[in-house]
């Protein structure tokens, strides 16, 4: 099967919000202020945030800062919460679920701009 337009679903249908409850095996997610971390990761965890994410310290252990400030860092995190669905307080889910809202509406205001149709006129160019 060839892959056109027609048949690749768009960025913003794929996007839906991981799954977390207040147990895990991998660990725990917790914000305090403006930053968030992750306590207790397993190590395999630990090991898979330092491949996919830059900006984690090799030296953190039992507690993970999470470089939450990088462009598109929750998008990506989203998914690695659904590969290893960590502990989440209910409080600081309600957090999350607001800024992967936020992520998500920006994603797709982004694909809107980058899939517009190419036929307006040279009168009607952004500024």
């Amino acid at each position: 099967m060839l892959l056109n337009e027609a048949n690749i679903p768009s960025f913003s249908t794929r996007l839906s919000i991981a799954e977390l409850s207040d147990k895990s095996p991998y660990g725990k997610l917790v914000r305090r202020g403006s930053k968030w971390y992750i306590e207790d990761p397993r190590p395999d965890v630990t090991m898979m945030l330092r491949r996919v994410f830059s900006g984690i310290s090799n030296e953190e252990r039992r507690v993970i800062t999470l470089p939450n400030s990088l462009p598109g860092f929750w998008i990506q995190f989203n998914w690695f919460l659904k590969l290893y669905p960590l502990a989440i307080s209910q409080k600081d889910r309600s957090h999350l679920n607001t800024i992967l809202d936020c992520e998500f509406a920006q994603a797709k205001k982004i694909e809107e701009f980058l899939l517009r149709d190419e036929k307006s006129s040279p009168l009607q160019l952004p500024l």
